[in-house]
């Protein structure tokens, strides 16, 4: 739905962000292995600058995966978790700074101080990069 340095928003320091279009209640699975170190689930309702649900886990270099606009109470997590790759972590939602249902994910450095460019190994085209409006199907 929206890439790396978007039309919306992903400028500055979430410009290597991603945005997915799902429907609520998607299963959304984890990138890759680490910690549960945040959950929060609380929010309902979305609008300019209304409070996020996320999910976000600290991978073995450090960095962190941050999941967000999770559906309320919409964990299947908890803080303290170990997590494997393509594990079900979450529902997807339309909560918090969104215009429709989607998923917000970044990774950024283990100081949080800005996103980093990322690829995704089952997207086949435009070498893993995911590019705003195209749609790409996993290459499984």
């Amino acid at each position: 739905m929206q890439s790396n340095r978007g039309v919306v928003s992903h400028r500055g320091w979430e410009q290597f962000a991603y945005d997915f279009a799902m429907p609520v209640g998607s299963d959304i699975c984890a990138a890759r292995a680490g910690e549960v170190i945040k959950v929060v689930v609380e929010h309902d309702g979305h609008g300019y600058r209304w409070p996020n649900n996320m999910v976000v886990l600290r991978h073995e270099d450090g960095t962190l995966g941050y999941y967000l606009h999770i559906k309320k109470d919409g964990s299947r997590v908890a803080v303290g978790d170990k997590v494997t790759q393509g594990q079900v972590i979450a529902a997807s939602g339309h909560v918090g700074n969104s215009m429709l249902p989607h998923l917000h994910f970044h990774v950024t450095d283990p100081e949080r101080k800005s996103t980093l460019p990322l690829s995704f190994s089952d997207v086949d085209r435009d070498r893993g990069v995911p590019r705003m409006f195209k749609w790409y199907k996993p290459a499984r």
